[in-house]
């Protein structure tokens, strides 16, 4: 669940940062940057859970889960940045809305 509520703070830090929007796209985005985080969490929590299982300490089946599953989540981190690139680029209908109708992330 920590990994839920940092991944919204984290959004909500770099759209006030970056002065970015909170319309639909960036809904979307949190929404699956916290899906992403959390099964990354949950696929570690498992595999640990199956090593307790086979009679490994807390520590050691936490470390080697970790360990092991360090590669995959950079990996599809970056598959899922790569592909919405060109949505966060785009400057198309969300840009043409008048000021006045756009929510700031800032509040």
């Amino acid at each position: 669940m920590l990994a839920a509520v940092v991944g919204v703070l984290g959004a909500r830090a770099a759209a006030w940062l970056f002065g970015q929007s909170c319309d639909v796209y960036f809904t979307v985005g949190v929404v699956t940057t916290i899906t992403l985080a959390v099964r990354d969490a949950i696929f570690i929590f498992d595999f640990a859970e199956s090593l307790r299982a086979q009679g490994r300490s807390v520590s050691d089946a936490a470390a080697e889960s970790a360990r092991l599953r360090l590669r995959p989540i950079p990996m599809t981190a970056l598959s899922f940045i790569l592909g919405v690139l060109p949505h966060a680029a785009a400057t198309g209908g969300r840009r043409r809305r008048p000021e006045r109708h756009r929510h700031r992330c800032d509040r």
